[in-house]
């Protein structure tokens, strides 16, 4: 049932952990949507900064262990993903906020940063914890 099914499983207990992409209850927020509700009260994430094309099983390419493909097409995917051309393909057929890489002005999304790398002032109290907050 999606994600609106998984974020009331966990905050009705049924669940202890899920795993969504970090923009989604941001998305939430946005709307006004009420599954935001308790988002950094109630619950938060603890982990941000998975480029979610490469940890939710999307297939880019297949090859056989060390053989090298990622070493050479992960920069290629990190370059394209900070381009306007990825922004204009990509806002022509989803909504802004689910373009991965950056913002519409070229900025790295704080939740598109890994945790030890993080430097935005977010905390658990916003829904998006540190390291060391967690």
């Amino acid at each position: 049932d999606g994600n609106g099914a998984a974020i009331n499983a966990l905050k009705d207990g049924t669940i202890d952990a899920l795993y969504i992409y970090a923009d989604q209850m941001n998305n939430f927020i946005q709307s006004g949507n009420a599954l935001a509700t308790g988002l950094g009260t109630d619950f938060a994430y603890i982990q941000t900064g998975l480029d979610q094309f490469s940890y939710n099983g999307t297939t880019l390419a297949i090859s056989k262990r060390g053989s090298g493909l990622a070493e050479v097409f992960n920069p290629c995917i990190d370059k394209v993903l900070r381009t306007q051309a990825y922004r204009d393909v990509c806002e022509s057929f989803f909504d802004p906020s689910s373009c991965i890489g950056s913002d519409e002005s070229g900025t790295t999304l704080f939740y598109d940063v890994a945790m030890n790398e993080r430097t935005d002032t977010f905390t658990c109290a916003d829904g998006y914890c540190t390291c060391a907050g967690v």
